[in-house]
């Protein structure tokens, strides 16, 4: 499941309180479910617990993709079918033990242990309360199989998927502010593709577990392309972690003329991550405008440090053109600078065209014509720029909407108002990466 583990430096009171509630919430819901089912099978039981462990310890590292692996997640959903509600819930606490010594502090082991367990029993007390079969074993036919066993598991699927958002959007609020229902569309939108697959994962686990007779051997065939797929995933984010680094080479070299450069450029990536998502862009899409916001004075590299400056002018300068052949040449030699390095050349047209106004009066490119990357960047460096010179939010934003149609596209002026009403600026905690899917 992308169940994912909370990164809390320190413990504030209201962290703290959550945790414990939480932990009441499981154990009061493991005593629930465990009344009216029964323990479980022992043999049963004690394979799912160690499946429950190993995919602990094999979580694949997250880094920031549509697409996460979690054994853990397929392991939760048979075992509520196979050894009822309780089991599941017995799963989901004891999978976390075997990586308690990675905790950095005791509640976020505390904290882990509850979400698994209350996940797990939700997702096997839904089953059930959906009418799914127990006894799966005496079921056959296609239909039977289907009514009784798939379209219950469906629906539990979902049901982990949307507690293990909620859940985690809850400490996000408490620890770090983040907006609570912003945090659950951006975690259903990351996480909802993949459990699509564990719902089908444990479909077919169930199914060869019970109809095909083939047991407890099912978890072998499950898990064995499950590892395949483990393996080719961890060369991607091999990949992925070594792109981040060249960028971030990029991006320091900026420093070196402009001390401020590097930090800027990672606000304005932020600003243009928030806007892409409020426009709906694809995850490809939303990448390609995080690099082109954080490279956007990349061409500085290349020019007389006197002449630079200009790259993110005040809104004065936005109207006059006697610099735009300077700020142009800039934009073109850093696109020129990232050929050949293919995970940026989407880039690069949205850095060579970032200073093109949406009516044409500036650059070669006018409207739809201009790439959406550069009309993203255009608005988030505009406004990173108003607010470092000490205007509030509002007042810039004000100033970049009188330009809404002229120098800026409106519909991205619109999604930087909305991102804002949902984010705080400036942000004075950068949004880590979320813990890796357990």
């Amino acid at each position: 499941m992308a169940a994912r583990k909370a990164r809390t430096p320190s413990a504030s009171p209201g962290v703290i309180v959550y945790v414990l509630v939480v932990a009441a919430a499981a154990m009061g819901l493991g005593g629930a479910v465990l009344v009216p089912t029964g323990p479980p099978a022992v043999g049963p039981t004690v394979l799912f617990v160690a499946m429950g462990m190993v995919s602990f310890n094999l979580r694949v590292p997250d880094v920031g993709s549509r697409v996460t692996i979690s054994f853990l997640s397929v392991v939760l959903l048979a075992s509520g079918v196979i050894i009822g509600p309780f089991g599941a819930w017995l799963v989901g606490v004891t999978a976390v033990l075997s990586g308690l010594r990675r905790a950095g502090h005791w509640y976020q082991g505390v904290y882990n242990m509850a979400m698994f367990g209350l996940v797990g029993a939700l997702g096997g007390l839904t089953y059930r309360l959906l009418g799914g079969a127990v006894e799966v074993g005496s079921l056959s036919g296609v239909a039977a199989i289907g009514l009784r066993v798939g379209l219950p598991l469906l629906v539990a699927d979902v049901v982990l998927c949307v507690s293990n958002a909620v859940l985690l959007a809850a400490v996000m609020r408490i620890d770090q502010g983040h907006p609570f229902t912003h945090m659950v569309r951006q975690m259903l939108a990351t996480t909802g593709p993949s459990y699509i697959g564990y719902g089908v994962i444990s479909f077919l686990f169930v199914v060869l577990w019970y109809p095909a007779h083939v047991g407890p051997v099912s978890a072998l065939f499950i898990f064995a392309p499950l590892l395949v797929a483990r393996w080719g995933f961890i060369q991607y984010v091999d990949e992925m972690r070594s792109h981040q680094r060249t960028v971030d080479t990029l991006v320091t070299a900026l420093g070196t003329k402009d001390p401020q450069a590097v930090e800027r450029s990672r606000h304005a990536a932020l600003l243009a991550e928030w806007i892409s998502e409020e426009l709906g862009l694809s995850a490809p899409q939303v990448a390609t405008a995080q690099h082109v916001a954080l490279l956007h004075r990349l061409g500085e590299l290349g020019v007389d440090p006197a002449t630079t400056g200009s790259m993110d002018a005040p809104p004065d300068h936005w109207r006059a053109q006697d610099d735009a052949p300077h700020r142009e040449a800039e934009a073109r030699l850093g696109a020129r600078m990232i050929e050949g390095i293919e995970f940026l050349e989407p880039a690069g047209p949205g850095i060579e065209h970032q200073h093109d106004a949406y009516d044409g009066r500036e650059g070669s490119l006018a409207g739809p014509e201009i790439p959406v990357s550069a009309r993203i960047v255009a608005v988030a460096t505009a406004f990173e720029t108003l607010t470092r010179r000490l205007l509030d939010g509002d007042e810039a934003v004000r100033r970049i909407r009188a330009e809404s149609g002229g120098r800026f596209d409106p519909d991205v002026v619109d999604a930087l108002q909305t991102a804002l009403q949902r984010h705080p600026w400036p942000p004075a905690v950068q949004v880590e990466q979320q813990g890796a899917p357990a």
